[in-house]
């Protein structure tokens, strides 16, 4: 083989850094290292230049040039030792083991170079946070409502026509009924407390014809004008649906005519329901909600005299929210 071709190679083999597995012992018993150009051991020398630059091999360390090679820096020594025999004139036995070594260097390096291919990562899945009732809101709601008043007009009369015509004493009532909400919710695990208030405009009414004796005929009619109540709500809460059931006080205005005049009166009642609300967003939620409601029994002045009065009333709305 030419000196010149082995001189070449010699120049493209890199003198590797120091590592565990190339230390020897030195006749004083300290540590050494194989110096590949004497062939003879020399005093062990600082490592890589930096940690944050090496890599671990064999349990020591090396410049971080090395870790593309998938072989241990000995092998390296080998080469150039057995190259410079070569260069020396060393047998054709010595050529042939420098000229495998070096094979061995070439396709391992290719190999590891394959293997440095990046790797697909998973995306992370984002962490879902469940949905917090807790704050106070304001919103809209709207619906329609129906129900049955029970009077006593009829004791003012003497007893009723043979005529098969009833008393207006009862009679139905249905109409619109819409307003604002407001309150604040309190959640505690799933568990869901609070209070709210409303006030309605309210047109639910109706009306009954009655012929009393001496042929006297009465028309008595009722419409509720506004109502309210303040209530306290208990639900459980499925992430950003919520079920609930409400209770408490209840106020409404109404209005009591016949003959052509009429007076008006407040009741005070009680008032009970379930619902359900949909977050949408953080802010804005929907609602569906039904609710009974008993209002006690008033006096109204009539021409005719004073007319006691109360009713109930069941109201379906659906509404929206805006949760801050």
């Amino acid at each position: 083989m030419p000196q010149s071709v082995i001189e070449i190679v010699l120049s493209l083999i890199p003198s590797p850094a120091p590592c565990s597995c190339m230390a020897v012992t030195s006749r004083r018993g300290q540590p050494a290292w194989l110096d590949a150009e004497h062939e003879q051991a020399r005093p062990c020398k600082a490592p890589a230049k930096s940690a944050a630059k090496a890599v671990a091999c064999d349990g020591g360390m090396q410049p971080d040039i090395f870790c593309l090679l998938p072989i241990c820096p000995r092998l390296l020594l080998s080469l150039k030792v057995y190259l410079r025999r070569v260069y020396e004139g060393d047998s054709m036995r010595t050529i042939c083991f420098a000229i495998a070594g070096l094979s061995a260097l070439l396709c391992s390096t290719s190999v590891f170079a394959a293997d440095l291919a990046a790797q697909a990562v998973e995306p992370v899945p984002p962490v879902m946070t469940p949905y917090n009732w807790s704050g106070p809101y304001v919103g809209l709601h709207a619906g329609y409502g129906w129900g049955r008043e029970n009077d006593d007009q009829s004791r003012l009369f003497p007893p009723i026509s043979t005529t098969p015509t009833p008393a207006a004493d009862k009679f139905d009532l249905s109409g619109f009924i819409g307003g604002a909400h407001a309150g604040y919710n309190y959640q505690i695990n799933d568990f869901v407390i609070g209070v709210e208030g409303d006030i309605d405009y309210s047109n639910l009414n109706g009306s009954a014809h009655a012929i009393y004796n001496g042929n006297i005929a009465r028309t008595l009619k009722l419409k509720t004008e506004w109502q309210g109540s303040a209530r306290a709500r208990l639900g459980y809460a499925f992430d950003n649906i919520l079920i609930y059931a409400t209770g408490g006080l209840a106020l409404a205005n109404a209005k009591l005519s016949t003959a052509g005049a009429g007076s008006s009166n407040t009741h005070v009642g009680w008032t009970v329901g379930l619902g359900a609300e949909y977050a949408f967003t953080q802010n804005w939620i929907g609602r569906l909600e039904v609710r009974y409601s008993d209002f006690n029994k008033k006096s109204y002045a009539t021409p005719d005299g004073r007319v006691k009065a109360d009713w109930n009333q069941t109201t379906v709305t659906a509404g929206i929210s805006y949760k801050f």
